[in-house]
């Protein structure tokens, strides 16, 4: 079965889900997934004759509920605990002291400029957390902690560029490797001409992924002109540029029209750019996309929908 623009569904008959499926459903990735069940129990899931994992509609709004928990600031480790008490029982305040000691490690890896201390702190954060918590919660907040530190040690500055370009290329390469395993619509994704935020464009990125896209990533230096061209030779859905700075009045007048009126897909912003801009953009035919990332995925998914429905329209 597949829906807009390709993207397969693959329940199994007995009402059980595969892994990737279970991603796309929670945003918890397939590594954080088996990490829970290996080390802390929070759910078991079934298991075909071949040791595949399958997941119940129980086990979806399990995890669902761990995530809930998650966000409250309750550690990984006491959320088995907090699944044991009634629903009813009211959440203990966030103590965020979780996300601070995993935050704090890579700050005091990058300060250090230990690769190994950096590569084990990314890694143990990332097993254990949905990719929206940890980009809020640890890979952000540490960002910003190295920034504040630059006024007053001189190594804040290489701390903050080494975590960058660590980030940049560990979220490229987790986005390329998922990319191969999706089977969702393809995107061509990347930044507006002349926006240089490849880290704050990969978080972005991190979200699609675990929901089932598949992204193909464009240089921010490709003429959008050539955009249209790409998008039919990759059989992509959709073209999303990402932009936190404010855009020319080249870009916003001439070439997002121009790009708008010759291409088959539609295309969208994201960022910053897109909210203070929303207006303009849209004049130049290109949708901007919210801030929240619920009401961001939720408008995609619309759009790529309405776009598929019109393709059906004129193939009649």
């Amino acid at each position: 079965m597949t829906d807009a623009k390709g993207s397969k569904t693959n329940t199994s008959p007995l009402g059980l889900y595969p892994i990737r499926e279970v991603a796309e459903k929670t945003g918890v990735n397939p590594i954080t997934l088996r990490a829970w069940e290996r080390r802390y129990g929070l759910v078991k899931p079934h298991r075909t004759p071949k040791g595949h994992r399958l997941y119940s509609e129980q086990d979806i709004q399990l995890i669902q509920r761990v995530v809930r928990l998650l966000e409250t600031g309750i550690p990984v480790s006491r959320v088995r605990a907090a699944l044991e008490q009634p629903q009813t029982t009211e959440v203990p305040p966030l103590t965020g002291q979780d996300w601070e000691r995993h935050a704090e490690a890579l700050v005091k890896a990058s300060l250090a400029f230990s690769p190994g201390a950096l590569d084990a702190a990314y890694r143990e954060a990332c097993n254990l957390y949905p990719s929206v918590l940890l980009v809020r919660q640890v890979l952000r907040p540490a960002l910003e902690r190295l920034r504040r530190l630059e006024g007053r040690e001189p190594q804040a500055i290489h701390g903050t560029s080494m975590l960058r370009r660590y980030l940049t290329v560990q979220l490229g390469h987790h986005l390329w490797q998922q990319t191969l395993r999706n089977e969702g619509p393809t995107i061509l994704f990347g930044c507006l001409p002349g926006d240089d935020n490849d880290l704050n464009s990969a978080f972005l990125g991190l979200l699609l992924v675990e929901r089932n896209y598949r992204l193909i990533w464009v240089p921010d230096t490709t003429p959008l002109l050539y955009l249209g061209e790409s998008a039919e030779i990759c059989g992509a859905a959709a073209v999303l540029l990402y932009a936190n700075s404010t855009p020319s009045r080249r870009l916003l007048t001439q070439e997002l029209p121009i790009l708008a009126r010759n291409i088959s897909v539609p295309v969208m912003v994201a960022g910053e750019a897109s909210a203070r801009h929303a207006t303009d953009f849209r004049k130049a035919g290109v949708e901007p996309l919210p801030l929240d990332k619920d009401a961001l995925l939720s408008q995609l998914r619309d759009c790529l929908v309405r776009s598929n429905q019109q393709g059906t329209k004129r193939d009649e």
